[in-house]
């Protein structure tokens, strides 16, 4: 089933630093959620409330390693959910309400042009 989201908001801060010659490290932050103009029965919550909607941002931090080729950039990323706005209680902050694991880290390679 195609679900359509009519609002994106997204935000991204990203701190690079030098390890060495070409290789840089990065940390970043990523916030955002996607919602719906009109109420769907089928997704509870999914329409867009601008009296709640900075309630239910989705962040994310991670760590990552940067090629600089300085024609494209080549990244590896590792990041881990910080709040999940799909749980609806103090739990949804799952950084600090679950066991850390290897397992809980999304991987990200990426091949782009550097900015």
């Amino acid at each position: 089933m195609l679900f359509r989201s009519d609002i994106k908001l997204e935000f991204n801060l990203e701190y690079r630093f030098d390890i060495i010659k070409s290789f840089k490290g990065a940390w970043f932050v990523d916030v955002g959620n996607i919602w719906a103009l009109k109420k769907d029965e089928n997704r509870n919550g999914a329409e867009f409330n601008i009296g709640t909607f900075y309630k239910q941002f989705a962040i994310g931090t991670g760590l990552g390693l940067r090629l600089d080729l300085n024609f494209a950039v080549i990244r590896l990323d590792g990041g881990v959910k910080v709040k999940d706005p799909a749980i609806s209680d103090a739990e949804s902050w799952t950084l600090f309400h679950n066991k850390f694991r290897f397992k809980s880290i999304t991987w990200q390679f990426g091949i782009g042009y550097p900015f």
